[in-house]
């Protein structure tokens, strides 16, 4: 699970973008993406899983923002749901990537 708790992330245009983004069953996800929300203060009201891909609505920082994980391409991005969020997020990425290195 802690596949996604050592992701390392980076801004590009309107989103953040996973440097590398771990290659994941669709359970392992789910189960790896509700421990990753917990340990980073966010909680998850709501999900969808299509044919290759997930989305996955979530609250941190005092915004909502929109996971989306393909598995096919095997791609992660997060965006914000608001567009007055866009400027929440290098904030984001700061809360996400420090807890990286804070035990």
């Amino acid at each position: 699970m802690q596949q996604l708790a050592a992701l390392n992330w980076k801004v590009e245009q309107d989103c953040l973008v996973a440097r590398q983004c771990p290659s994941l069953e669709v359970d392992q996800f789910q189960s790896a993406l509700q421990q990753w929300l917990k340990d980073n203060d966010g909680t998850m009201p709501h999900i969808e899983w299509g044919a290759d891909r997930l989305q996955c609505q979530f609250n941190c920082l005092g915004n909502q923002w929109l996971l989306h994980y393909e598995t096919l391409c095997n791609a992660l991005w997060i965006e914000p749901v608001q567009r007055s969020a866009r400027s929440s997020i290098a904030a984001l990425m700061h809360h996400l990537n420090r807890r990286i290195f804070t035990p």
